[in-house]
């Protein structure tokens, strides 16, 4: 393991810790203003299907991204995938995540190049 592919292991890994415990903690708490925001505005205690699509994605992002990391960390085949898709998930999150995926991007980039030589 090269020394990008240790650091993007471990950044991964941090990042999906961290968010799973942010979600872990926050998320009956984001839950609960939804639900107070719709039972003031539309007279219903439930969540509404965009809520529910920001929160599933939310979720999953998390996951996605912590799996990734262990993958790296074992080195599995499936590596790629998990992290091409968790680093798609991460440009959209602004600023942390962007940078980790532009990273991951670069190298992966560096990386195809210097195996086609």
């Amino acid at each position: 393991m090269n020394k990008h592919e240790y650091r993007l292991t471990w950044l991964f890994l941090l990042y999906g810790v961290i968010a799973v415990g942010g979600l872990s903690f926050g998320l009956p708490y984001v839950i609960e203003r939804f639900t107070e925001t719709n039972a003031t505005l539309y007279s219903k205690n439930s969540l509404t299907l965009p809520q529910q699509i920001i929160l599933a994605v939310a979720i999953s992002h998390a996951f996605i991204v912590f799996c990734a990391g262990i993958y790296s960390y074992i080195k599995k085949t499936a590596l790629n995938n998990f992290s091409l898709v968790a680093t798609i998930i991460l440009l959209i999150i602004f600023p942390i995540g962007t940078t980790i995926g532009v990273y991951y991007l670069w190298y992966r980039s560096n990386n195809l190049k210097l195996n086609q030589m």
